[in-house]
């Protein structure tokens, strides 16, 4: 177990998967001619005779958020068992939305019903794996605040998209690109910083400072 995570749970293999889930989850959304913009350019409709596509893009984007969400809660000390849980009943569900691809649209037949169910459930398991853990440990960190602001800016952008402008390529692209770079950031390029940590470093500078 330990040599598993040392290898997954590692700086570059992370950076990879986010970078390559990048790059793979925004190129195919142009692939085939369709339009993203339409909701012909959604992720499914693009998978729909190409399943394959589909579980390169779950091996890549939602694996890649799954490795990064357990770096990150490693990285900040977080051991919470119900964040991990969410992380992988979000996997499940990417699962569920991969083996319901290909159904009628235009009735809400039951395989209709089970995909949105399941996209629904992995987009929520997916914001908020990375919302209560920044909202839980908020007050043990600085910048948390304005992260989980960031969090719910991009599950905002998505329902909003929704509601107004329909489904799309485009409104899986954004949010999606959104989320990556923040979990790079989170990552590879924010400090750790306690407040307790600040605060008693403070208070040490102030009698030097007296003197």
């Amino acid at each position: 177990m330990d040599f598993l995570r040392k290898t997954f749970l590692s700086k570059p293999v992370c950076l990879f998967f986010l970078i390559a889930g990048l790059i793979y989850g925004n190129g195919i959304m142009f692939c085939f001619g369709n339009d993203p913009a339409s909701p012909l350019g959604t992720l499914s409709i693009q998978c729909e005779d190409r399943k394959y596509l589909y579980w390169i893009w779950a091996l890549l984007v939602a694996g890649g958020y799954f490795l990064n969400a357990l770096y990150a809660y490693r990285k900040f000390n977080e051991t919470s068992k119900v964040l991990i849980v969410i992380c992988v009943l979000a996997l499940i569900a990417c699962c569920g939305v991969g083996l319901t691809l290909k159904h009628d649209v235009t009735t809400w037949n039951p395989k209709r019903i089970v995909h949105w169910i399941a996209s629904g459930t992995y987009m929520a398991l997916l914001g908020l794996s990375l919302l209560v853990f920044l909202l839980k440990n908020v007050k043990r960190y600085r910048g948390f605040a304005a992260l989980a602001i960031l969090v719910l800016l991009c599950v905002a952008i998505l329902a909003g998209w929704l509601l107004i402008l329909g489904k799309s390529g485009l409104m899986e692209m954004v949010p999606n690109t959104l989320l990556t770079l923040l979990l790079m950031y989170i990552n590879f390029f924010m400090p750790v910083r306690p407040k307790e940590s600040a605060r008693q470093a403070q208070q040490e500078l102030r009698p030097a400072e007296m003197q």
